[in-house]
C-alpha cells in the first residue's frame, strides 16, 4: 500500500524543500540586501527593483523544483513494480525509522492535516499493529501472564528502539543479548508489551490516549490483570506518568492495577537542548538576518517544545506562549497513590567529576533532570539510581541498568488502591 505513504512523503518533501530550506536562505539574502541596500541611499532604487526581481525569479524556481523533486518520490513508487510488489514506507525498517523521525518533528502538523504518514498509538508486535481486543491478543500471544510490562519509547524512535544492541555478534559466542523485555519475561514472568505513539504531539495528549488504551486493555486480557508496570525511556517516561496521572484524575480502573513507573533518561525538568533552541530562537528573531532561521526552529512539533519543561498536563501548556524563554508553567505534581516510581540517570563519561557530565548528563538530559522530581511536599518523587558511563540511548539496553529494573519490579507490590468506579467514564 505504498500510495498514500509515498505520495504524502513526496508531498512533504516538496513542502519541506521551501519551507525548512529554501525559504530561511531566501529571508537572509532579502534581509542582507535591504540592508545594504538601505545604507547605499536612494540612488540604489532602481538597482534594488531589479535584483529584487531576479532573486524572486531564482528562488521562485528553485521552489518549483523541490516540488517537482516531491512530486517525483511519489511518482517513483507509484511506478515501482506492480501492485503486489510495492509496498508502504512503513514496511521497512528504514522507512519505520524515517516515518517515527518525521513524526517527532512534525507530528503534531501531520495529525492535524490527517496525513498518513502520521503514526497512530498502538501495541506493537514485529511489523504490526496488535487490536486491544481479546480475540486479537489471544492470537498476538502464545502465552499470558498476569503481568503486564508496558515499553514506550522516546522522541523520534519506534518501539524497535528496545532491541538496541542486541544483534548477534558472528565473532562472539554464546546467545545473542536479549531486551529488557525478554529478560523480565523469563526472570519475573512478565508479557512484555511495546508501544508505539506519535511522539510529536503534546505528551499530555499521548498520556491520555496511553490512559485509554491501558483501559480497554486490561478489560480484554485474557486473564485477570495482577500488575501493569511502564517502562519509558526519555519522552517515553513522561508519557508514562501523564497516563498514570489522566487515571488517577479520571477514576480509570486500571490504574489499580498500576504498580511501578520506571523512567530510564527522562527529562523530567525538561532537557538543556530545547531550552538552548527556545532561547536561541528568541535571539535570532531581533535580528532581520537570522530571522529566517527562527523561523526554521519553529517548526519544531508539540512534543518537543514539551520537553523544555517536561510538560506533564494539558494546563501546563494550554493558552499559554509556547516560545516565552526559559518560561516554566508548571506544576510540581504528587505520585499517584499505590504506584512506585523509579528513575535512572546516565552519564556520558566515565567520571561525574569530568566537566561534560554536569553540562551535557548523558548527551540529551542532565542527572538532575532524570532524577526523581519533587513533588508539592518538596521530597523526591521516587527512587533515583544513576549509571555512570551509559549514554541517553544505552539506557535502552544496559546490563547495569537492568538489575536495577529487575530489582525494582521483584519487589513486593503495593496494596493496591481503592476507585471509585462512579468515576469511569
Amino acid at each position: 500500500m505504498p500510495d498514500p505513504e509515498l505520495k504524502a512523503l513526496g508531498e512533504l518533501a516538496g513542502r519541506y524543500a521551501d519551507e525548512a530550506l529554501l525559504s530561511p536562505i531566501q529571508g537572509v539574502h532579502s534581509a542582507i540586501s535591504d540592508r545594504v541596500f538601505g545604507a547605499i541611499g536612494g540612488g540604489s532604487v532602481v538597482v534594488k527593483q531589479a535584483h529584487d526581481a531576479v532573486s524572486s525569479g531564482v528562488y521562485g524556481a528553485l521552489k518549483l523544483g523541490g516540488k517537482g523533486a516531491g512530486a517525483a518520490i511519489s511518482a517513483a513508487g507509484r511506478l515501482a513494480g506492480g501492485p503486489e510488489e510495492r509496498s508502504a514506507v512503513s514496511d521497512s525498517g528504514f522507512g519505520r525509522g524515517a516515518q517515527a523521525a518525521i513524526n517527532g518533528l512534525i507530528g503534531d502538523r501531520l495529525e492535524g492535516e490527517g496525513s498518513p504518514l502520521a503514526v497512530r498509538m498502538a501495541l506493537r508486535l514485529p511489523h504490526r499493529d496488535v487490536g486491544c481486543t481479546r480475540e486479537s491478543i489471544e492470537e498476538a500471544f502464545e502465552r499470558t501472564t498476569p503481568r503486564l510490562a508496558i515499553f514506550l519509547h522516546g522522541l523520534c524512535e519506534t518501539e524497535e528502539a528496545w532491541w538496541l544492541g542486541t544483534k548477534a555478534d558472528p565473532n562472539q559466542e554464546g546467545p545473542a543479548p536479549r531486551t529488557y523485555g525478554q529478560k523480565l519475561r523469563d526472570d519475573l514472568d512478565f508479557t512484555p508489551l511495546y508501544l508505539r505513539y506519535n511522539s510529536g504531539l503534546h505528551i499530555s495528549e499521548n498520556g491520555r490516549r496511553l490512559s485509554w488504551l491501558l483501559e480497554e486493555l486490561c478489560r480484554e486480557w485474557p486473564s485477570d490483570v495482577e500488575e501493569v508496570s511502564l517502562i519509558g525511556h526519555s519522552m517515553g517516561a513522561l508519557v508514562a506518568r501523564s497516563a498514570c496521572h489522566e487515571a488517577d484524575e479520571a477514576g480509570r480502573l486500571w490504574v489499580r492495577d498500576a504498580k511501578h513507573v520506571i523512567c530510564l533518561g527522562a527529562p523530567n525538568t525538561g532537557s538543556w537542548l530545547e531550552k538552548v533552541v527556545n532561547v536561541g530562537g528568541a535571539a535570532l528573531k531581533r535580528v532581520p538576518e537570522a530571522k529566517p532561521f527562527a523561523d526554521f526552529l519553529e517548526l519544531r512539533s508539540d512534543g518537543i517544545r514539551d520537553l523544555r519543561f517536561g510538560y506533564l498536563r494539558d494546563q501546563d501548556w494550554l493558552d499559554k506562549d509556547r516560545d516565552e524563554p526559559l518560561r516554566n508553567h508548571s506544576a510540581p505534581l504528587a505520585p499517584v497513590p499505590g504506584i512506585s516510581y523509579h528513575f535512572v540517570s546516565g552519564g556520558l563519561t566515565g567520571s561525574e567529576r569530568h566537566p561534560l557530565a554536569a553540562a551535557i548528563g548523558d548527551v540529551l538530559v542532565r542527572k538532575a533532570s532524570a532524577s526523581a522530581p519533587f513533588g508539592p511536599d518538596g521530597r523526591p518523587h521516587g527512587d533515583s539510581v544513576h549509571v555512570q558511563g551509559a549514554s541517553h540511548f544505552h539506557l535502552l539496553n544496559h546490563p547495569q541498568t537492568y538489575e536495577h529494573i529487575r530489582e525494582w519490579l521483584s519487589r513486593r507490590v503495593l496494596e493496591p488502591r481503592a476507585v471509585d468506579r462512579s468515576l469511569v467514564s
